[in-house]
């Protein structure tokens, strides 16, 4: 009992302090995804932070680049397989790039036939889109991810920004740039919002606490009873 029991009361409040966090996190996405948009072309000190920028609505004016792009690999989608392509966005005016998740496109069960990916390199667009955090999928198996094809396309298990910048020589934000459905030269953006979660780590720690409580009433059943018994 002296043991079971706080180290249960301590599951309860962990849950608990999970559940904030997923709150503050919904709180940050809320106020940042519906906010006004921000203008990568700025050269506001914010747009390098990736902290800051997680979830805000942007905007940028630039120029799309072929020379490189990334298709994640195993990315499914409504039961099929599929890539996300990645394309480089170069800033109006200026030397850094965007990495651009333009969307999704299906995949050939011959994995030697690789899909067509089109853009307009350097014409110059205004897209908008939503900063996130780089995707990292799939298990890191060796240094080494990345599968050079045609056309100046690389087949990734993984987006790492670093990796990104040693392969084309080019400087890139921290994050990347989810394409919105308006924008030009995407694929298929059925890009679904966050919850906060919350809901389920307050369900564990019901569970924790009703833990707590049947132990309680049991030790104090099983005492209550032992000392009527020897009275």
């Amino acid at each position: 009992m002296l043991i079971s029991f706080p180290i249960l009361l301590s599951l309860g409040f962990w849950q608990l302090d999970r559940a904030d966090q997923k709150e503050q996190h919904m709180n940050l996405f809320e106020a940042n995804y519906y906010g006004d948009a921000f203008d990568l072309n700025s050269k506001s000190s914010d747009r390098d932070d990736q902290t800051i920028m997680q979830w805000k609505k942007v905007e940028a004016r630039g120029t799309f680049e072929d020379e490189h792009q990334f298709i994640l690999d195993n990315q499914p989608m409504n039961g099929r397989t599929g890539y996300l392509i990645f394309t480089p966005f170069k800033l109006d005016n200026e030397s850094i790039y965007i990495l651009i998740n333009r969307g999704w496109v299906p995949a050939n069960p011959d994995r030697r036939i690789i899909p067509e990916i089109n853009v307009l390199s350097g014409e110059l667009l205004t897209i908008s889109g939503t900063a996130k955090k780089a995707l990292f999928s799939g298990i890191e198996l060796s240094d080494d991810l990345t599968e050079h094809l045609d056309n100046g396309l690389s087949r990734v298990q993984q987006i790492k920004i670093d990796a990104v910048e040693s392969l084309t020589s080019q400087t890139y934000f921290p994050y990347i740039v989810r394409l919105d459905k308006e924008s030009p030269q995407g694929y298929l953006r059925d890009w679904v919002l966050p919850g906060s979660g919350a809901a389920k780590h307050y369900g564990y720690a019901f569970q924790w606490f009703a833990m707590a409580a049947v132990l309680l009433f049991i030790y104090l059943l099983v005492n209550l009873t032992k000392v009527r018994n020897d009275n």
